[in-house]
């Protein structure tokens, strides 16, 4: 049988270690951002741990390190397949970190919503109006709530999911697209998620460019929604970028490498 990324291990004495480490790789990066919140940004900028491939082991040692400061955030941890995030969830509660808040950062598949509703308080890669009512039907039948972030394919790119940022502009598809926010019962519309392109040579700002698209379909529905000008989350820019990410009015930014993995690996 094959095993998952997660499932090879070196040595959980190693991987704890790392996870500590880890730990203190996110404070700084925390107070990267609590120094930009000081300096007039709208709101604290958020960090969601993408765990993609990254043990249950190193998340305890994250955690352990987390300890020793009471003042330390909790944090949102992000999986994409729900089969890691069971295993990584067992495992932990064994250990005696139940309470940890994870989110769905991965495509959705209607056979396993439920299983993933049970698991997340937060669902980031709702991809279409299609998929908003359905979760919202699923939560109503497992009487839970949950957040609930509209996927946009920002870079328009025919291989990516969510809701293609035209959409925004007509106004019948927009105005669909308000009644059914406007009839969740179970699902908290929170905010908007996206992934933007990677720069290169030929568009060395086009990231840049799909962030400010970004802000202003927020602004879109901000307003469309009666709502203040940050009263949803954007969910923006990955470790590479999402700096540039927070100055362009990103609020909950997805972290994996430039947490897990140090420098020098």
């Amino acid at each position: 049988m094959e095993l998952s990324n997660s499932q090879h291990l070196l040595d959980p004495k190693t991987d704890f270690l790392r996870g500590k480490a880890a730990f203190y790789r996110a404070q700084s990066i925390l107070e990267l951002l609590d120094s930009l919140n000081r300096s007039g940004n709208a709101l604290p900028p958020q960090l969601l741990l993408v765990t993609k491939g990254i043990s249950a082991e190193q998340i305890k040692g994250f955690l352990q390190g987390a300890k020793k400061y009471p003042r330390f955030p909790k944090l949102l941890f992000g999986e994409n397949r729900i089969e890691e995030l069971e295993s990584k969830q067992s495992e932990l509660a064994i250990k005696g970190y139940e309470d940890l808040l994870w989110a769905f950062i991965g495509k959705i598949q209607s056979r396993k919503m439920e299983r993933i509703l049970k698991q997340c308080c937060c669902i980031l890669s709702v991809d279409s109006n299609k998929r908003l009512m359905a979760i919202d039907a699923c939560l109503a039948k497992l009487q839970k709530r949950c957040d609930v972030y509209l996927q946009v394919n920002v870079s328009a790119q025919p291989l990516r999911c969510g809701i293609l940022p035209d959409s925004f502009d007509d106004e019948k598809t927009l105005q669909t697209l308000l009644e059914e926010i406007n009839s969740l019962q179970y699902g908290k519309f929170t905010g908007l998620m996206a992934m933007a392109s990677k720069p290169d040579d030929q568009y060395p700002h086009r990231n840049y460019h799909e962030f400010l698209k970004m802000q202003r379909i927020r602004l879109i529905l901000t307003k469309s929604l009666g709502l203040p000008i940050h009263g949803l989350e954007l969910s923006i820019g990955m470790s590479s970028d999402f700096l540039l990410a927070i100055l362009c009015g990103g609020s909950l930014v997805r972290l994996g490498t430039s947490i897990w993995h140090s420098p020098e690996a």
